[in-house]
């Protein structure tokens, strides 16, 4: 199943600076990664990207799971973190 667009963790490239989105997928572990990158940016079929990862299909899904979860918490930290960030820089003490 391929998300909606305005479901996929990859939609924020879209909303967001890209740059969060790159540093969020550099912080993930390679193997999570990996599988975003081939699902949501490759387009491949659980089943394309079991036979590559060399695991069973139920594998790709929990895993690709797991990785959206931690993807989109993530971009969350750093979006609260440049936010902060941006309200010290303006002078401001943050809330």
């Amino acid at each position: 199943m391929v998300w909606p667009a305005s479901e996929s963790p990859f939609s924020a490239r879209q909303n967001a600076d890209g740059r969060l989105v790159e540093k969020a997928l550099s912080e993930l572990p390679v193997r999570f990664r990996e599988i975003l990158v081939l699902r949501e940016l490759e387009g491949l079929s659980y089943k394309e990207i079991a036979d590559i990862m060399g695991v069973p299909m139920g594998t790709v899904m929990s895993t690709l799971s797991r990785a959206r979860d931690r993807f989109r918490k993530g971009v969350g930290l750093l979006i609260q973190t440049e936010q902060v960030a941006d309200t010290v820089h303006a002078g401001h003490s943050p809330v």
